[in-house]
Protein backbone atom coordinates (compact mmCIF):
# COMPACT_ATOMS: atom_id res chain seq x y z
CA UNK A 1 0.00 0.00 0.00
CA UNK A 2 1.24 3.62 -0.72
CA UNK A 3 0.24 6.41 1.41
CA UNK A 4 -1.48 9.39 -0.13
CA UNK A 5 -2.98 12.69 0.37
CA UNK A 6 -5.39 14.76 -1.39
CA UNK A 7 -3.69 17.36 -3.87
CA UNK A 8 -6.94 18.86 -5.17
CA UNK A 9 -10.11 18.55 -7.08
CA UNK A 10 -10.06 19.79 -10.58
CA UNK A 11 -13.11 20.11 -13.30
CA UNK A 12 -12.43 19.13 -16.50
CA UNK A 13 -14.43 19.72 -19.39
CA UNK A 14 -16.81 21.61 -17.61
CA UNK A 15 -18.46 18.93 -15.99
CA UNK A 16 -16.39 16.08 -14.78
CA UNK A 17 -14.72 16.47 -11.42
CA UNK A 18 -11.41 14.67 -10.51
CA UNK A 19 -10.02 14.23 -7.36
CA UNK A 20 -6.07 13.34 -7.48
CA UNK A 21 -4.42 11.66 -5.13
CA UNK A 22 -0.27 11.45 -4.83
CA UNK A 23 2.09 9.86 -3.53
CA UNK A 24 5.72 10.46 -2.72
CA UNK A 25 6.98 10.58 -6.35
CA UNK A 26 5.57 11.81 -9.50
CA UNK A 27 2.25 9.85 -9.66
CA UNK A 28 -1.22 10.82 -9.08
CA UNK A 29 -4.03 8.70 -9.02
CA UNK A 30 -6.94 10.45 -10.22
CA UNK A 31 -10.48 9.50 -9.47
CA UNK A 32 -13.49 10.76 -11.04
CA UNK A 33 -16.28 12.17 -8.33
CA UNK A 34 -19.53 13.00 -8.53
CA UNK A 35 -20.68 16.92 -7.33
CA UNK A 36 -21.46 15.85 -3.90
CA UNK A 37 -18.44 14.45 -3.19
CA UNK A 38 -16.29 16.88 -4.90
CA UNK A 39 -18.06 19.82 -2.92
CA UNK A 40 -17.68 17.59 0.55
CA UNK A 41 -13.91 16.66 -0.40
CA UNK A 42 -12.95 20.82 -1.89
CA UNK A 43 -14.85 22.18 1.12
CA UNK A 44 -12.21 20.27 3.58
CA UNK A 45 -9.49 21.13 1.73
CA UNK A 46 -9.99 24.91 1.85
CA UNK A 47 -10.98 24.34 5.36
CA UNK A 48 -14.48 25.21 5.43
CA UNK A 49 -17.11 24.03 8.12
CA UNK A 50 -20.96 24.67 8.05
CA UNK A 51 -22.85 25.07 11.22
CA UNK A 52 -25.09 21.86 10.26
CA UNK A 53 -23.27 18.74 10.10
CA UNK A 54 -22.87 17.19 6.55
CA UNK A 55 -23.20 13.73 5.41
CA UNK A 56 -20.01 13.11 6.05
CA UNK A 57 -19.99 15.07 9.28
CA UNK A 58 -22.55 12.59 10.10
CA UNK A 59 -20.45 9.87 9.31
CA UNK A 60 -17.73 10.79 11.90
CA UNK A 61 -19.93 11.79 14.29
CA UNK A 62 -21.72 8.22 14.52
CA UNK A 63 -18.38 6.47 14.54
CA UNK A 64 -16.99 8.88 17.42
CA UNK A 65 -20.14 7.92 19.43
CA UNK A 66 -19.98 4.35 18.80
CA UNK A 67 -16.35 4.48 20.29
CA UNK A 68 -15.01 3.72 16.97
CA UNK A 69 -12.34 5.35 15.21
CA UNK A 70 -10.90 5.76 11.41
CA UNK A 71 -7.71 3.72 11.23
CA UNK A 72 -7.11 4.90 7.12
CA UNK A 73 -8.85 4.87 3.83
CA UNK A 74 -7.98 2.01 1.79
CA UNK A 75 -8.13 2.50 -2.59
CA UNK A 76 -8.29 -1.40 -2.96
CA UNK A 77 -8.88 -2.34 -6.51
CA UNK A 78 -10.03 -0.99 -9.99
CA UNK A 79 -12.30 -3.27 -11.26
CA UNK A 80 -13.57 -2.71 -14.82
CA UNK A 81 -12.69 0.80 -14.90
CA UNK A 82 -14.46 1.42 -11.02
CA UNK A 83 -12.18 2.30 -8.37
CA UNK A 84 -12.98 -0.03 -4.96
CA UNK A 85 -12.33 1.28 -1.76
CA UNK A 86 -12.66 0.42 2.10
CA UNK A 87 -13.02 2.02 5.36
CA UNK A 88 -10.81 0.16 8.38
CA UNK A 89 -12.57 1.27 11.68
CA UNK A 90 -10.98 0.31 14.79
CA UNK A 91 -13.08 -0.64 17.86
CA UNK A 92 -12.41 -1.76 21.02
CA UNK A 93 -9.00 -3.35 19.30
CA UNK A 94 -10.38 -4.85 16.73
CA UNK A 95 -10.40 -3.75 13.33
CA UNK A 96 -13.72 -3.42 11.19
CA UNK A 97 -12.95 -3.28 6.94
CA UNK A 98 -16.18 -1.84 5.81
CA UNK A 99 -16.34 -0.84 1.50
CA UNK A 100 -17.25 2.17 0.47
CA UNK A 101 -16.88 4.26 -2.33
CA UNK A 102 -13.75 6.11 -2.72
CA UNK A 103 -15.03 9.56 -2.75
CA UNK A 104 -17.19 9.01 0.36
CA UNK A 105 -13.65 7.35 1.99
CA UNK A 106 -11.61 10.29 1.44
CA UNK A 107 -14.10 12.67 2.46
CA UNK A 108 -14.06 10.77 5.73
CA UNK A 109 -10.38 10.36 5.95
CA UNK A 110 -10.03 14.34 5.34
CA UNK A 111 -12.76 14.83 8.51
CA UNK A 112 -10.94 11.96 10.55
CA UNK A 113 -7.42 13.30 9.93
CA UNK A 114 -7.17 9.24 8.89
CA UNK A 115 -4.48 8.07 6.24
CA UNK A 116 -5.39 7.06 2.45
CA UNK A 117 -3.46 4.50 1.51
CA UNK A 118 -3.71 3.32 -2.51
CA UNK A 119 -3.28 -0.56 -3.75
CA UNK A 120 0.25 -0.38 -5.14
CA UNK A 121 -0.81 -2.49 -8.59
CA UNK A 122 -3.95 0.21 -8.33
CA UNK A 123 -1.09 3.01 -8.66
CA UNK A 124 0.66 1.22 -11.18
CA UNK A 125 -2.17 0.46 -13.57
CA UNK A 126 -4.47 3.64 -13.01
CA UNK A 127 -1.70 6.32 -11.77
CA UNK A 128 -0.15 8.83 -14.23
CA UNK A 129 3.28 10.64 -14.05
CA UNK A 130 2.52 14.73 -13.22
CA UNK A 131 5.41 16.46 -11.76
CA UNK A 132 5.15 17.49 -8.36
CA UNK A 133 4.34 21.28 -7.76
CA UNK A 134 6.24 23.85 -5.74
CA UNK A 135 4.59 23.62 -2.29
CA UNK A 136 3.88 27.52 -2.77
CA UNK A 137 1.63 26.92 -6.08
CA UNK A 138 -0.10 23.61 -4.90
CA UNK A 139 -2.81 25.83 -4.09
CA UNK A 140 -3.39 27.95 -7.23
CA UNK A 141 -2.18 26.18 -9.64
CA UNK A 142 -4.71 24.07 -11.95
CA UNK A 143 -4.13 21.38 -14.59
CA UNK A 144 -5.31 22.76 -17.71
CA UNK A 145 -8.26 20.91 -19.99
CA UNK A 146 -5.07 20.01 -22.18
CA UNK A 147 -3.32 18.42 -19.64
CA UNK A 148 -6.41 16.88 -17.57
CA UNK A 149 -7.07 15.14 -21.37
CA UNK A 150 -3.61 13.47 -21.50
CA UNK A 151 -4.37 11.91 -17.87
CA UNK A 152 -7.62 10.82 -18.52
CA UNK A 153 -6.13 9.52 -21.76
CA UNK A 154 -3.51 7.73 -20.85
CA UNK A 155 -5.70 6.52 -18.18
CA UNK A 156 -8.33 4.88 -20.59
CA UNK A 157 -5.59 3.21 -22.22
CA UNK A 158 -4.79 1.93 -19.21
CA UNK A 159 -7.56 0.49 -18.85
CA UNK A 160 -8.51 -0.64 -22.88
CA UNK A 161 -11.54 1.27 -22.81
CA UNK A 162 -10.44 1.99 -26.81
CA UNK A 163 -13.89 4.26 -27.17
CA UNK A 164 -13.17 6.58 -24.45
CA UNK A 165 -9.54 6.55 -25.76
CA UNK A 166 -10.32 7.73 -29.24
CA UNK A 167 -12.76 10.49 -28.09
CA UNK A 168 -10.25 12.17 -25.83
CA UNK A 169 -7.78 11.74 -28.43
CA UNK A 170 -9.86 13.98 -30.81
CA UNK A 171 -10.80 16.28 -27.93
CA UNK A 172 -6.86 16.60 -26.97
CA UNK A 173 -6.19 17.40 -30.45
CA UNK A 174 -9.08 19.91 -30.62
CA UNK A 175 -8.04 21.81 -27.46
CA UNK A 176 -4.29 21.96 -29.17
CA UNK A 177 -6.32 23.62 -32.22
CA UNK A 178 -7.29 26.21 -30.07
CA UNK A 179 -4.74 27.01 -28.44
CA UNK A 180 -2.61 27.59 -31.26
CA UNK A 181 -5.28 29.53 -32.86
CA UNK A 182 -5.61 31.74 -29.68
Amino acid sequence: MIEVKVERVVVYNNSDLIVLLRGNDERVLPIHVDEGQAQAIDWMLKGLTFPRPLTHDLMKSVVDALGGRLLRVEVSDLIAGTFFARLVLVREGKEHPIDARPSDAIALALRCSAPIFVDGEVMREAGVVVPAEHEGEKKTKKLSAAELAELKLEQAVAEERYEDAAELRDELKRLKENKTSN
